[in-house]
């Protein structure tokens, strides 16, 4: 696993999603998708129900490429402190991300 610093502010401090994340930020994909967060709230929900699902097939199909643009796409939706569709979002965004690492 690739080490991290340490922040206090986060309360998860080495998980495979900050891994993503970082290697987002050298590639600035994040910036590719203002509209997600426009969506309403029932949209949001949906949507990130359909990411999920995307993704999980994705990392299935051995397909990682695709599985961390749909990663990229639920980061911009997903947040362990947000509604309870985004904390469900942010904590199977976590165990894919666990599993894409393994894989």
């Amino acid at each position: 696993m690739v080490a991290m610093s340490q922040d206090k502010s986060s309360p998860v401090t080495s998980s495979p999603l900050q891994v993503f994340s970082m290697m987002s930020l050298s590639l600035n994909l994040g910036s590719s998708y203002p509209w997600l967060r426009e969506l309403k709230f029932e949209e949001r929900g949906l949507y990130l129900i359909h990411l999920l699902l995307t993704c999980a097939n994705h990392v299935a199909n051995g397909s990682l490429e695709n599985a961390n643009i749909a990663l990229e796409q639920i980061s911009q939706l997903a947040s362990p402190d947000g509604d309870t569709m985004q904390r469900i979002a942010a904590y199977f965004t976590e165990a894919l991300a666990d599993r894409i690492l393994k894989a």
